[in-house]
This record gives C-alpha cells, sequence and structure tokens, in this order.
C-alpha cells in the first residue's frame, strides 16, 4: 500500500503544479472547501484553481480554531450529500491547519472516505498540519480528541501564501519547524538557531518549507498508523498539547495583545519543559537546551500560568492519544537527531514545567 502523498512546494505552486496535476489526473469531478477569508486576500493566487471548478463546487467556511468542532462538520456532510459528492470524486481543501484537518476528517468518514488534496496556506498547515493523513476535530475541549487517518493523495505548499501572514502566525509555523530541526539535527538546526522569523524574505523561509515538508513525508512514508518512528513527530506535544487545549478552554489571555495560545507558542513551551526532562532522564545536552531557551525568549512571549494549574494540565496530558498505560508518554531526546519515547510520572512533568516557568516567566 503506498503511504506517501505527492509533495508539490515552492513559489507559485499551486498554478505551476497542482492545476496541471488535477487536469491530468481525470478525476469525475473536484470540489474544494475554502477558507472564505483567502477569497478576500488571495484571489489572484486562487484563480487558476478556482477556475477549473463550478461555483456550486466549492463550500466557504469560516475556519478558526473555535469552529473545529462537529457543528461545523454537519455543514461540510451537508455540503457533500446536496452535491452528491461520490467515491470517484477529490476534494481540495484549501487554508490553514485548522481547514486541511478539518476538511480531511469530514472526508475521511463521508460515504468511508473520499480523496482529498491540502492546500496549505499558513506556515503551519505546509510544515506540519498538512502533511501525513492525521485529521481531526476537537471534542469536549480536547484537541483533536475525535480524529482519522486519511491520506491526501498530494499536498500543495505553495509560499505565495505566506506574504500576508501575520507575525503570532509566522511564529506559530517556526513553533514546529524548530521542533523538526530538533529531531534532523546538523545543519538545519544550526541554521533554525540563527534565523530571524519576523525579518526573513520567502526564500529564506523556503529551505525550512521544503526541507520540513520532505521530512514529515519520508516519517510518514515510514510509519503512517503512528506505531513507531511517526510518534517521534510528537515532541514537545505531551506539555505543548496540554497547554493549547488548556489555554482555549479557559479563554485566559497573556497580555494586552494576547488572547489565545497558537500551536506553534504551545510547542515551544513544551520543548523547552520536555528537554528538560530529557536532560535530567537521559543526560540531553544542556547547551542544546540552552539554545533553544535563547531562540525562545528572543522570538516568544512567556506563557503564564502558575503551579496552582498543574492538575488540569495533568488532567489533559493523560488524555493524551499517546499514552498506552496509566503513565503519561513523551518523546524524549538523547542528543539532537536522537528521539527516544518514554514514559514519565506526574512529579517529572511538574519538574519540566517548573523548568519552564523559571527560564521563560
Amino acid at each position: 500500500m503506498n503511504h506517501s502523498s505527492i509533495i508539490f512546494s515552492g513559489p507559485n505552486a499551486l498554478k505551476c503544479e497542482l492545476v496541471p496535476y488535477l487536469i491530468e489526473l481525470g478525476i469525475d469531478r473536484v470540489f474544494m472547501i475554502l477558507d472564505k477569508i483567502l477569497l478576500e486576500i488571495h484571489a489572484d493566487t486562487l484563480y487558476p484553481l478556482m477556475d477549473l471548478l463550478p461555483k456550486e463546487h466549492i463550500l466557504l467556511i469560516e475556519a478558526g480554531e473555535e469552529y473545529k468542532h462537529l457543528d461545523q462538520c454537519q455543514k461540510v456532510w451537508r455540503f457533500f450529500t446536496e452535491s452528491k459528492v461520490n467515491r470517484n470524486d477529490v476534494v481540495v481543501n484549501v487554508g490553514g491547519g485548522v481547514l486541511t484537518d478539518l476538511g480531511g476528517f469530514c472526508a475521511s468518514i463521508y460515504k468511508r472516505g473520499i480523496s482529498t488534496i491540502n492546500v496549505p496556506t499558513t506556515l503551519m498547515g505546509m510544515v506540519d498540519a498538512a502533511i501525513g493523513g492525521k485529521t481531526a476535530v476537537d471534542y469536549l475541549g480536547v484537541k483533536n480528541l475525535l480524529g482519522a487517518f486519511h491520506l491526501p493523495i498530494a499536498v500543495c505548499g505553495d509560499s505565495s501564501f505566506l506574504s500576508t501572514l501575520t507575525q503570532k502566525e509566522l511564529l506559530s509555523g517556526f513553533g514546529e519547524i524548530v521542533k523538526h530541526s530538533l529531531l534532523v539535527g546538523g545543519d538545519m538546526w544550526q541554521r533554525v538557531i540563527q534565523f530571524d522569523p519576523l525579518y526573513s524574505d520567502s526564500e529564506e523561509w523556503q529551505y525550512f518549507v521544503d526541507l520540513s515538508m520532505k521530512y514529515k513525508e519520508a516519517v510518514v512514508k515510514e510509519d503512517l498508523y503512528d506505531n513507531g518512528l511517526r510518534k517521534c513527530l510528537n515532541l514537545g506535544h505531551t506539555i505543548g498539547h496540554a497547554l493549547e487545549s488548556y489555554f482555549i478552554n479557559s479563554k485566559s489571555s497573556f497580555g494586552t495583545d494576547r488572547d489565545l495560545v497558537s500551536h506553534g507558542e504551545a510547542v515551544i513551551a513544551g520543548l523547552i519543559a520536555e528537554l528538560y526532562m530529557s536532560n535530567q532522564l537521559l543526560g540531553f545536552p544542556s547547551d542544546i537546551l540552552h539554545q533553544l531557551i535563547y531562540l525562545a525568549k528572543e522570538n516568544y512571549a512567556p506563557l503564564l500560568f502558575t503551579c496552582k494549574e498543574y492538575d488540569p494540565l495533568l488532567k489533559l496530558m493523560k488524555q493524551d492519544k499517546k499514552n498506552i498505560s496509566k503513565a503519561v508518554s513523551y518523546v524524549g531526546m538523547r542528543s539532537l537527531g536522537e528521539p527516544v519515547l518514554l514514559e514519565v510520572d506526574d512529579e517529572e512533568l511538574k519538574n519540566g514545567l517548573d523548568f519552564y516557568r523559571e527560564m521563560l516567566c
């Protein structure tokens, strides 16, 4: 079985690579789920794709994290049903990671699976969320609790979309790039710690987009169903996901201009806490940990929480899908490029949270 997606990456990849691919593919009918905001800011980039479709084959939806739930899925399934979508058709999901997650999840269970193509329009989507076939929606306040594996036949990472992203969106995607650089090691880590995510052009970003897309796709090809190698991609996510879910649920704020924690911000916090645990348990090098801390201080405001909030955070960690027993699983590291899957107790997790607060807050 082919456990891979075709990867299109680069400036104008949508027009120059994806559109010719769709024409050559000869699929019966193409449908699109599109973040409605993109029509206002990227009409020129989207035109070559939209011109292939009749208007009634396009569903415009709102696609923030607050819409990543079953009510929004109902709208998508109604669109599929009314449009008589069948298993010979393909659905193109165009938007950020929330939209590709939601669109992929809806397609995965409609008529037992409709083919999809992802066109991520955020940095986070390009380097992580849109690749690998993990689709999900949030449920009962837990991030990505309902989901399915549904590999897209292709992913198009067109860096033209990066030009309109906010600093917060760029930094969110950069959090996943930092994670990938720790797993890849070598030159990628050295380039990440010297990179300025807020004052770099699309050509500089393209190096990280290309490498991250290819790295994640190679891991997924080896382990689609998360039984071994792919678990390493959860580095920083045990604590990171818990922080993200907690602050989404509580609607807490972290300053005058911030309302919700982005995924990448939470991952950076999770990386620091979890690599400290790796330092204590596996001897992960202190100098690399402190390079990460310096990177975080230069680019990210600290996530403010107290020890009184540890219990609800631990509760969320114990709901993590990686857990196979009552203990909490997390990805530790011996050094750059050397991940190890471990189980840890509450005290070790609290020590990681303590370290983050001591270093960043």
